[in-house]
């Protein structure tokens, strides 16, 4: 049985299908927690959880990225309960071979982490048209980011990352590792975190743009073509990459491997 969270919040990174198709798999009472910014909103999912009794949470969150605020009960619930599903796309429509775009995608939290700094640079590049064309912007908060996103690896040639999205910044490091796109973290994730260690990935270093010059943020971190992120192709490969490949007709197939994954996180 599938109890929908009050917050009613859906994975942006998975199909709502799987919730569904893992609820009838598993037989057990189910409910979700979903990332958001707002810690608050994680929180009532989670209590919203504990109330109704699950057997089971569906979830796109890692125990150490619930928030400071969670108490010990809610955490000793989510840890004996919770299955963890990472980003993935039904199909690699695009090989490395097609990726010769150049369009720049910037990905930020509203009214969040230095995106003052950002903003100015961002001013600053809108008037000169030849850049400002190949210049896309997105809200971290938007659903469809993710359809965004594929539909734009083609004609893109990096992607600056102003969130604390873990999802996002995963799926960021996926395409890192498909299509050899540069990807810019200016946000203070934490690079060293039980998700980049799962899954294969890490940020070498920090690409704030607190304290710096305009010249330095447009040159270096928007425009230029250095990554701070780096990618385990053993990790983050093999099983991972079953999943992105999935071709309609394996169903049996793709979710056993997605509860295959799930189980190893589970034990994270």
């Amino acid at each position: 049985m599938f109890t929908q969270n009050k917050s009613s919040l859906k994975p942006k990174f998975f199909d709502q299908d799987v919730v569904s198709e893992l609820t009838g798999i598993s037989g057990k009472n189910t409910c979700t927690v979903f990332w958001s910014k707002e810690e608050s909103i994680i929180i009532q999912q989670l209590e919203d959880s504990i109330e109704k009794k699950a057997d089971l949470i569906i979830t796109d969150i890692l125990p150490d990225e619930l928030p400071k605020i969670t108490t010990s009960n809610e955490y000793s619930f989510f840890i004996d309960h919770f299955r963890f599903i990472p980003p993935f796309c039904d199909k690699l429509n695009h090989s490395k071979e097609q990726h010769l775009g150049e369009k720049i995608i910037i990905i930020s939290d509203p009214l969040d982490c230095e995106l003052k700094e950002l903003d100015k640079a961002l001013s600053i590049i809108s008037n000169k048209s030849q850049i400002n064309e190949n210049l896309m912007v997105l809200d971290s908060n938007q659903m469809d980011i993710k359809s965004v996103l594929d539909g734009m690896i083609p004609y893109t040639k990096k992607i600056v990352l102003n969130t604390l999205d873990p999802n996002i910044i995963h799926y960021a490091a996926i395409i890192s590792h498909t299509h050899n796109m540069s990807i810019s973290i200016v946000s203070p994730y934490n690079g060293v975190c039980g998700r980049s260690l799962l899954f294969g990935f890490r940020i070498k270093n920090s690409l704030s743009t607190e304290g710096t010059s305009l010249r330095h943020t447009i040159n270096k971190v928007i425009l230029g073509d250095n990554s701070n992120i780096e990618t385990n192709s053993d990790n983050i490969g093999e099983c991972l990459l079953r999943l992105y490949a999935f071709e309609a007709g394996n169903d049996d197939e793709h979710l056993a491997e997605i509860l295959r994954i799930s189980e190893v996180s589970s034990k994270y």
